[in-house]
């Protein structure tokens, strides 16, 4: 499919197309993640963090696909390269720190930061480092940080970007784009 195309049915069907194709799974590790973290257990901390860190990265994944819709339409008719998705959360954030304002951006970002050091400082450190106290004390505000940038991605991020791809509609060039017959 043509650039052109791809971004005039993203325009058109924005929610669906810049969406996660199955939520299910989504749902399910959240729920597990939830679970394992009430447990209280140092096994249950741990399965969570790597969960939460997982599906905060599917979250950044979107924030990600929204900024480049909405520089595609900025630049256009200028085409510009999508970012790639499969990279390090640390890359996705800096690309995410790197971009235009918008709504929710940088309790995000905190939370993000916040979320992804925790994975790596027990990914990479935990044997030198911690012992089972240091972990249930460093792991304690996960769940609350990894739903509170669920929240904030869906009530304040997605409404802005809602609204900008909006605005961006009326452009003359992007309208005169979604308006153009798809046979041409």
């Amino acid at each position: 499919m043509e650039y052109e195309e791809i971004l005039k049915l993203d325009l058109i069907d924005t929610p669906n197309r810049l969406w996660i194709e199955n939520i299910e799974p989504h749902v399910k590790l959240n729920k597990k993640a939830s679970q394992m973290f009430e447990q209280n257990t140092i096994e249950g901390r741990i399965a969570s963090v790597f969960i939460y860190n997982q599906l905060q990265k599917e979250i950044l994944k979107l924030v990600l696909l929204y900024i480049d819709l909405i520089e595609k339409c900025k630049a256009y008719p200028k085409k510009i390269k999508e970012h790639n998705l499969d990279i390090p959360i640390g890359n996705i954030i800096s690309y995410i720190k790197d971009s235009f304002q918008f709504e929710g951006k940088e309790d995000i970002l905190i939370l993000s930061k916040k979320l992804n050091a925790t994975r790596n400082l027990l990914a990479h450190k935990m044997i030198r480092k911690y012992d089972s106290v240091d972990i249930m004390e460093l792991t304690s505000e996960i769940k609350d940080a990894f739903e509170y940038m669920h929240d904030i991605f869906n009530e304040q991020s997605l409404r802005f970007f809602y609204k900008e791809i909006n605005r961006l509609k009326n452009r003359e060039n992007i309208r005169a784009l979604i308006d153009r017959d798809t046979e041409t």
